[in-house]
């Protein structure tokens, strides 16, 4: 299963790419707790904000991951962040929000 969305995603990204389409791919690289997203997934975020394939998570992280998206977009940079619902310090290099998750503790994207 884990082989064949891998062929969707990057056949999707070089979709985009071909198309010329501005866009994001979000990696979750490690959670804190319990998630519906586990580290490797990823989700492309078109340059409307919209996940157009994959998926980083539900609820509050999903839309702050989309934000996140579109402000790299925007600055054509990448950016690693911190979504917390607890903790008071950020890895090095990371930008860090809190938001309001009943599920996982933390999660780096």
């Amino acid at each position: 299963m884990a082989l064949l969305m891998s062929a969707e995603f990057y056949s999707k990204v070089a979709e985009f790419a071909r198309q010329r389409k501005y866009f994001a791919v979000a990696t979750i690289v490690r959670v804190e707790g319990s998630s519906s997203a586990k580290p490797g997934s990823k989700a492309i975020i078109d340059e409307h904000g919209k996940i157009a394939f994959g998926w980083v998570g539900g609820g509050c992280a999903e839309g702050t991951v989309r934000n996140e998206a579109l402000k790299c977009i925007e600055l054509g940079r990448p950016e690693f962040i911190t979504l917390d619902c607890s903790a008071s310090e950020c890895p090095a290099g990371a930008k860090w929000m809190s938001i309001s998750s009943r599920s996982s503790r933390s999660l780096n994207y």
